[in-house]
């Protein structure tokens, strides 16, 4: 047999071997802050994170680019944890990143480029700090946009403001408990799928009819270009792309969602002078068409949010991973146990 022939059934082998043996996990974080109101769970406090940390201490914390070549071997290092982040929120470097050295902990940090030194917030807190902040409102809301509409009139409770500050630990994905919550998630899926423009447009509306100037918010405050290259500067962070504008790439055309993908990196590879080989799918939204369009735009590893433990059998351009939410540090233990012991690792 020639060589490269004795090279792949080596590889074959460890993938036998391996297979239905979890090589670990990868959490997604996507910010370390206490804020008002949070209505995806997107925030672990800090005393949270520090608590996690400790916890990862006594696990196998690696790099996400280590993981990746250990899997293209086809011999995922078992019990290994991956620390992610999501979007480009500021507090990645003021907050997480001290601790994360600290630590001596790696994480990879996938930034949305047209975030970077943004004048206003991602769309979705934008719409929170409209609808889920106590501020008195007009009566009836009609956006209208071409052939997309919404109406929606308010009482007067939902004018004031009143209740909406009493659910701060609301999450959207629960029954709405006033008129505003509601709202916020009827918008949220409207706006979900809409082109970047037109969704900003709307937002425009919206924030018109609220009678608020677009804004940065301190607590909602996104990376600057300056702190996006301190980041890719930490021997201990990986920079990865997360496209220019978070949108659903499945939504696109096929000239868009490349765009997207190839403008973020080259102009994250730009910013930051390091290349950037990792990705992570806005939303988790992906299919066969997207995953191949990341391998043409020069990725080679790619994140979803698919919550599952990685096995010799993950492809590299769909890794799963799961959220971690505000838990303590012992939730966070007996969760990784849990997620290790169902695929035999503890």
């Amino acid at each position: 047999m020639s060589v490269p022939g004795m090279q792949r059934m080596r590889r074959l082998a460890n993938r036998l071997r391996g297979r239905g043996r979890a090589g670990g996990v990868i959490l997604m974080y996507h910010r370390i802050a206490e804020l008002d109101d949070d209505p995806w769970g997107l925030a672990v406090s800090p005393a949270h994170f520090a608590e996690h940390l400790a916890v990862l201490r006594r696990h196998t914390a690696m790099a996400l680019p280590d993981v990746v070549q250990a899997l293209g071997r086809g011999t995922p290092p078992r019990g290994a944890v991956v620390v992610t982040f999501d979007d480009g929120y500021a507090d990645n470097v003021e907050t997480a990143l001290p601790l994360l050295k600290q630590q001596r902990i790696p994480a990879t940090v996938f930034l949305t480029t047209g975030a970077i030194d943004a004048r206003r917030e991602f769309w979705w807190d934008e719409l929170a700090r409209v609808l889920l902040e106590a501020g008195p409102l007009p009566g009836m809301l009609e956006l209208r946009r071409g052939d997309w509409i919404y109406q929606q009139a308010l009482d007067a409770d939902a004018m004031a403001g009143v209740g909406v500050t009493g659910h701060r630990s609301w999450r959207a994905w629960e029954e709405p408990p006033t008129v505003r919550h509601r709202m916020y998630y009827e918008l949220w899926q409207r706006l979900y799928p809409l082109a970047h423009d037109r969704r900003q447009a709307l937002l425009d509306d919206l924030l018109e009819w609220a009678g608020l100037e677009p804004r940065m918010r301190r607590t909602h405050r996104l990376v600057s270009l300056a702190e996006a290259q301190q980041l890719a500067q930490e021997s201990l962070i990986e920079i990865g792309a997360h496209t220019v504008t978070h949108p659903p790439l499945t939504t696109l055309d096929p000239v868009a969602r490349d765009r997207e993908l190839q403008k973020s990196k080259r102009v994250l590879e730009e910013m930051v002078r390091r290349e950037v080989s990792s990705f992570a799918y806005p939303h988790g939204d992906h299919n066969t068409a997207t995953v191949s369009a990341v391998r043409a735009a020069g990725f080679t590893a790619a994140c979803t949010t698919a919550a599952a433990t990685l096995s010799a059998a993950s492809a590299l351009l769909t890794l799963p991973r799961y959220q971690v939410l505000d838990w303590s540090g012992d939730e966070l233990s007996a969760r990784l146990q849990t997620w290790q012991r169902a695929h035999g690792v503890a």
